[in-house]
């Protein structure tokens, strides 16, 4: 009986040990997709040119391309932006937050990898990135009850997978590696790479220049599941900028831009497009950007799937991507079962669509504060005209043209929100559509005999609605709206228009009751609301 009962085991024993080759074969899982980030701080649009950067301009037609807001919970800067894309939420970094360095290194006459250990009491393996500064940005962000940075990073090791991140932004005397930022775990700790003084070398430019072989080297070696390579030239050459003239920092922004790009392209033709999910990100403008009022960045996926436009899941509005779901993205790459946070939709020019949104953007938010401050301060000394002319009892065709030019501005801003990006235009087409619409006011209003805001008000609470229900775009456009760069609001009603909506609602209900009750206006009005 023992023997029957042995034979039978090993019988199911080896029916079992045939059929694991089948269970084994169905659970494995396919291989992950490397993710390669290439970070250049001070990318701006512009700089995108099928001529100057072929690379990136090859990426924008095999890939999307959208502008990246990077509002945080502090300054709009390189490392606030990359805490905040780690966290996934608004964050803030430390004051020496760019000064990171490999365990290995010297500093102060001692390592890295020591000093980290006595400050944190994380032992860091040799071959680790530490950041210097994690305990000064845990608690900056504890404080005042932000996320913690260093979300990307722990979800990037739950998931088998490891971080490294190549090169840096070095300046003559001072470590600037930002980019570990982006990767780092809640510890402060990215696994490996290459940031050293070794991929740096002397310029009579800048002082240090990156050495664009050896970084290329690093990043082609380096097979860590997500690479980030930073591009530190362009952020050298704004800290020297103030010694150039405008001709010579123009002829070395595009020298080093074509070495970028070249380089890129080394290592995009040795990794494979098709077989790496790649995103090439900015942080923040150059200086010349900021001081024309342009914030957004450029922002290229190349992804299955992805051909187009990028719009983000918190913005809804193509083209626009804020920073805080740049890391769910990245983490869909390694996992297609986590939810993708960018989408992309298909645009036969997506790069000049991109271009032309920025323009716009930066018209309006540079322009906005005056051209509001002008119409407030027009309306006001109306207000007062209409005033004094009702109270003299004079002029009153003058005064009913003015009531309906002060009603019909909140109407007039939202039709007038096409492409202008010219203040002599604006100003025009404000100040002709506002009269056009009073007219026509007054004309409905001696036609039928009704009051002259009762058409505007009707006109107004329509054109609101339709552009709800519809989406054309007026809302989003119009100067008297939310900003974009601002990064308060991306889509919807807003405020102020929340405001001019209710209020012509029940503006125009009410002078409908007024001019004659019956129980069908009534009815009609209760629809209407």
């Amino acid at each position: 009986m023992l023997k029957r009962l042995i034979l039978i085991l090993l019988a199911m024993g080896l029916i079992i040990t045939g059929m694991c080759p089948y269970r084994a074969l169905a659970v494995q899982q396919p291989p992950q997709r490397q993710v390669v980030i290439f970070a250049v701080e001070g990318l701006d649009p512009g700089d995108i040119d099928p001529a100057l950067t072929p690379c990136m301009w090859k990426m924008t037609q095999a890939g999307a391309i959208g502008l990246l807001n990077t509002p945080s919970a502090g300054l709009r800067n390189t490392v606030n932006t990359y805490c905040t894309i780690s966290a996934g939420k608004p964050a803030l970094a430390a004051n020496d937050a760019r000064l990171n360095f490999a365990a290995r290194e010297s500093y102060n006459c001692e390592l890295a990898g020591d000093i980290f250990t006595r400050n944190t009491g994380a032992a860091p393996d040799s071959n680790n990135i530490i950041i210097s500064s994690i305990a000064a940005i845990t608690r900056n962000n504890q404080e005042r009850n932000l996320a913690q940075p260093g979300r990307l990073g722990d979800q990037i090791h739950s998931l088998g997978c490891r971080t490294a991140f190549i090169g840096n932004s070095d300046l003559p005397g001072y470590y600037s590696r930002a980019g570990a930022l982006l990767l780092m775990d809640s510890r402060g700790i990215v696994d490996a790479g290459a940031i050293d003084d070794n991929l740096s070398q002397t310029s009579s430019v800048m002082g240090l220049a990156t050495n664009y072989q050896k970084l290329v080297r690093e990043a082609v070696k380096h097979k860590h599941e997500v690479l980030l390579v930073e591009f530190g030239d362009l952020y050298r050459l704004d800290n020297a900028g103030t010694l150039f003239s405008k001709p010579v920092m123009s002829r070395e922004r595009k020298h080093i831009l074509k070495s970028i790009d070249k380089a890129m392209a080394q290592i995009v033709q040795n990794k494979g497009l098709n077989r790496t999910c790649w995103y090439i990100i900015s942080p923040s403008t150059s200086n010349a950007a900021e001081e024309r009022g342009e914030l957004l960045t450029p922002l290229i996926i190349v992804k299955p799937g992805f051909h187009g436009i990028l719009s983000g899941i918190s913005t809804r509005r193509a083209g626009i991507v804020a920073s805080l779901v740049v890391s769910d993205s990245i983490l869909n790459c390694l996992d297609n079962n986590l939810p993708e946070s960018i989408a992309a939709n298909n645009n036969p020019d997506q790069l000049s669509y991109i271009k032309s949104l920025n323009q716009r953007l930066v018209f309006d938010y540079v322009n906005q504060a005056w051209f509001m401050t002008v119409v407030s301060a027009l309306i006001v000394l109306m207000l007062f005209l209409i005033f004094y002319f009702t109270f003299k009892q004079k002029y009153r065709t003058l005064s009913k043209f003015l009531m309906g030019f002060v009603a019909a501005v909140p109407l007039s801003l939202l039709l007038i929100s096409f492409n202008i990006v010219n203040k002599v235009s604006l100003a025009a087409a404000f100040l002709i559509c506002t009269a056009l619409i009073s007219l026509l006011s007054m004309y409905f209003a001696k036609r039928f005999k009704s009051n002259l805001l009762l058409p505007i008000f009707l006109a107004t609470a329509i054109c609101i609605a339709l552009d709800l229900i519809l989406g054309l775009g007026m809302l989003e456009r119009s100067m008297m709206s939310y900003r974009i760069m601002r990064g308060s609001r991306y889509y919807g009603l807003g405020n102020e228009y929340m405001g001019v909506f209710i209020s012509a609602a029940l503006g125009f209900s009410a002078i409908f009751l007024n001019n004659a009750y019956s129980a069908w206006r009534r009815f009609g009005v209760i629809v209407f609301l």
